[in-house]
């Protein structure tokens, strides 16, 4: 059975690696554009947040700006307005930035918060989805969970970011 480990009322999370056994994978679980989305957690990844984010002229709407993260200015992307293009979303102190590798540097994802981190086996994959996140092209998604009556979209996270880094401005 998928078990989740609470830590929503910690500040900032640094480095997160929680002993998984081998047969069961762990996703960050967080919201965003309103829906819960997996973050697959193959290594050791960062959440944090920052007063302010920079804005940027002349970019996509999915980019942010840029934040300082202990003298790291990382690029801030909203993935959020790709899921859900309609929904408005503007940043917070409240939010959470998660911090992920991407190419040769790292980027931060904005979230509208940070719910848990899911450890999951393979009885909880779906092998199909008719929910809301079925909609996603399909290179976005790595797989569908079931966890207490809720599906829940394992979100490719490289192929979102490879995808959008590579669109034009506007």
């Amino acid at each position: 059975m998928a078990q989740m480990k609470e830590f929503s009322q910690l500040p900032d999370l640094e480095d997160l690696d929680f002993e998984t056994p081998a047969y069961k994978k762990r996703a960050l679980v967080a919201e965003l554009a309103g829906g819960l989305y997996g973050f697959p957690l193959g290594g050791l990844i960062t959440v944090f947040s920052v007063a302010q984010i920079t804005p940027l002229p002349n970019v996509p709407r999915h980019i942010l700006g840029l934040a300082n993260f202990r003298n790291e200015i990382l690029p801030v992307i909203d993935i959020g307005t790709k899921l859900h293009p309609s929904r408005p979303f503007s940043y917070k102190e409240h939010n959470r930035l998660v911090k992920v590798p991407f190419e040769s540097t790292s980027v931060s994802i904005v979230t509208e918060r940070v719910v848990d981190i899911l450890h999951y086996g393979f009885e909880e994959i779906l092998s199909s989805t008719d929910g809301p996140s079925a909609n996603l092209p399909h290179s976005w998604i790595q797989e569908f969970i079931r966890f207490q009556e809720q599906e829940i979209c394992v979100l490719n996270i490289a192929a979102i970011l490879k995808e959008l880094y590579h669109e034009p401005s506007h």
